[in-house]
């Protein structure tokens, strides 16, 4: 933005105060306990007016004794504040005026996962394990996760899980229930749940609830607020496991179960020998594929069948009282938005095929490929007698990143954040931005903002 000249010396003094976590005051302010949790899972998540986001994506290998609790500055959590217009307040020539460093460890990477429950953040971070080879020497083991708490003052650290070998199928969740935070885990096979005192941060248990799994939903991730109790459909986990079951009844194939995230119930089979692909789990219902066709059921008894078996991808849509709307899906070049099968509506058509992102308040958002994030209105057709095209490009700057896993990496209440490289800086890496859409600066561009702490190599040498 041509408004946002940043005087890179200043990002040397963003951060006014930075703490280990592991002892000391703690950093001053923050939410209130009562405040609104929003976005957990993803790189960023909200309480209250504090955004507590990665600052930066990391893609190095982790050597043995690295990305140890207070040895990252980079990639770690921060926070920042927004104001009464739902920005952060920056000083004359455009820089945050203060973010601080919360978790001094690696948080941005291809496994992120940020939640925020009670006055704890929950997250998980890389780590290596130094093991001898078959020679006799010893190896180091990459790319292994160990999942972490500190208070959202930077205080009270301590790592409540790890995994020391890491399966291709690797997948985990924290959720609230009850007084217990579940860290719900699928790693080579196997699906654990790991019982964590929300008051204390002592681990109570470790549960496996089934093995020779192959496929896993976990509960929608929901906002956390004042008197928040679990609803009972989303007290469970969802997943096929392989089965050999001979003689008798016994068939050999897949089936399709639940049980409950806390290891409180037995494994329920739902269906033996089944075909279905588990996609998620959104409004109290389960989306599945099945023969191409995309479903949602409540109980696996009744289905809706929504969509032919030419989409490609779909996203879920709901109201703002989180009412089932049906889905936005791509057909060919096109966005198309399904209430029942075989009654769709053309949303857009382009020259290639548009990639979904996300979903919210009405809004489809979308690329086509070119380094733009577009959106989309979705009218229902039961709504409104005349539909009429107010699509356009919302943000059109350059958001090339370090990773080709997705173009923006996080929606959260109306805003994205995503990494980029910042435009005064060396360009050695890619720090968080925060764009609030379809608000605009004097200008008339789409309000961004980066609020992240550059590293020293990334500050120009003739602004040092």
């Amino acid at each position: 933005m041509k408004k946002r000249l940043f005087t890179i010396l200043s990002c040397l003094i963003m951060i006014t105060c930075i703490l280990t976590g592991c002892g000391g005051e703690g950093l001053k302010g923050g939410p209130s306990a009562n405040d609104t949790v929003y976005g957990n899972g993803g790189y960023v998540v909200r309480k209250g007016d504090y955004i507590y986001y990665a600052n930066s994506y990391s893609t190095k290998s982790i050597s043995e004794n690295e990305n140890e609790y207070g040895d990252e500055t980079l990639a770690a959590i921060y926070r920042t504040k927004v104001n009464s217009r739902g920005v952060v307040d920056t000083d004359e020539d455009g820089n945050p005026k203060k973010v601080e460093i919360l978790a001094k460890q690696i948080a941005g990477f291809n496994k992120s996962g940020i939640y925020i429950f009670g006055d704890y953040i929950y997250y998980a971070t890389p780590k290596t394990l130094k093991v001898k080879a078959e020679v006799g020497s010893s190896q180091l083991l990459e790319g292994l996760l160990s999942f972490e708490r500190v208070k959202l003052d930077g205080t009270e650290h301590k790592t409540i899980y790890s995994i020391d070998s890491l399966g291709e199928d690797l997948d985990y969740s924290f959720n609230l229930v009850g007084k217990n935070v579940c860290l719900t885990v699928l790693n080579e096979g196997t699906l654990k749940t790991v019982l964590v005192d929300l008051a204390t941060g002592k681990k109570k248990d470790t549960k496996t609830l089934a093995k020779d799994v192959t496929e896993v939903i976990f509960p929608e991730v929901e906002d956390i607020a004042k008197g928040y109790s679990v609803s009972s459909f989303n007290s469970y986990v969802y997943f096929k496991e392989t089965m050999t079951i001979a003689g008798g009844d016994g068939y050999d194939g897949s089936r399709l179960s639940k049980t409950k995230i806390n290891g409180s119930s037995a494994v329920k089979p739902i269906e033996d020998n089944t075909t279905k692909t588990l996609v998620s789990v959104k409004n109290n219902r389960v989306y599945y594929t099945e023969d191409s066709y995309l479903y949602s059921t409540a109980d696996f008894e009744t289905a809706q069948k929504y969509s032919n078996s030419k989409i490609t991808s779909y996203l879920v849509n709901q109201d703002s009282n989180g009412t089932d709307m049906g889905i936005v899906g791509v057909l060919g070049n096109s966005i198309v938005y399904y209430r029942a099968l075989g009654d769709y509506t053309t949303l857009f058509t382009a020259d290639k095929a548009p990639t979904l992102l996300y979903i919210e308040n009405n809004q489809v958002y979308y690329t086509l490929g070119d380094n733009t994030l577009y959106s989309k209105t979705i009218y229902k057709a039961s709504y409104a007698e005349n539909e009429k095209d107010i699509a356009g490009t919302i943000h059109s700057k350059n958001i090339n990143i370090t990773t080709s896993e997705s173009t923006v990496f996080d929606f959260e209440q109306n805003y994205f954040f995503y990494f980029n490289t910042v435009e005064e800086s060396n360009g050695t890496y890619s720090y968080m931005h925060m764009v609030k859409p379809f608000a605009t600066n004097e200008e008339g561009e789409v309000f961004e903002q980066f609020i992240g702490k550059l590293a020293k190599s990334d500050i120009k040498k003739d602004e040092e």
